[in-house]
């Protein structure tokens, strides 16, 4: 419609786009205080996140997807847990094959779902961070591709 040369459908239709990405970015804005302060003390972690860098674990889970965890309570063979090696944090997620308890001291055997072979060493249990409940397929993509060098 048309009134006085001015189209208001058009009017109407840029007051709706603009309505629209306020409502997107107060939306993205609420998600990234949630994500920051909430979810972390509600998990009981404190990067209950991880995006996946690797193929070890395909085809249950493929590279760019996020993986949410909580703390690992009671931990069984078949989970899938994110631990780290080493001392620069890096998380690795693989699945529990197998537990075992030596003199008291409990380690688990790992192996990622596309590796032939277990992991060459055990996971004790302070290595444990998390115990992963879901994943968000290819949500983390972007971030693989800005971080890389």
């Amino acid at each position: 419609m048309v009134l006085m040369g001015v189209n208001l459908e058009s009017s109407k239709a840029k007051t709706i786009r603009l309505r629209d990405m306020v409502t997107l970015f107060l939306l993205m804005l609420f998600i990234f205080v949630f994500y920051i302060y909430f979810i972390p003390r509600t998990l009981g972690l404190r990067k209950p996140f991880a995006v996946v860098e690797s193929e070890s674990m395909e085809p249950t889970i493929h590279i760019g997807d996020i993986l949410v965890a909580v703390k690992p309570y009671r931990l069984k063979v078949g989970d899938i847990i994110l631990y780290s090696r080493g001392f620069e944090g890096e998380l690795i997620c693989h699945r529990i094959i197998e537990i075992k308890n030596i003199r008291g001291r409990i380690e688990f055997i790992t192996k990622g779902d596309r590796n032939p072979l277990p992991d060459p060493l055990p996971v004790l249990k302070y290595q444990v961070r998390g115990k992963v409940v879901l994943k968000i397929p290819l949500a983390g993509y972007l971030t693989l591709l800005f971080s890389r060098k």
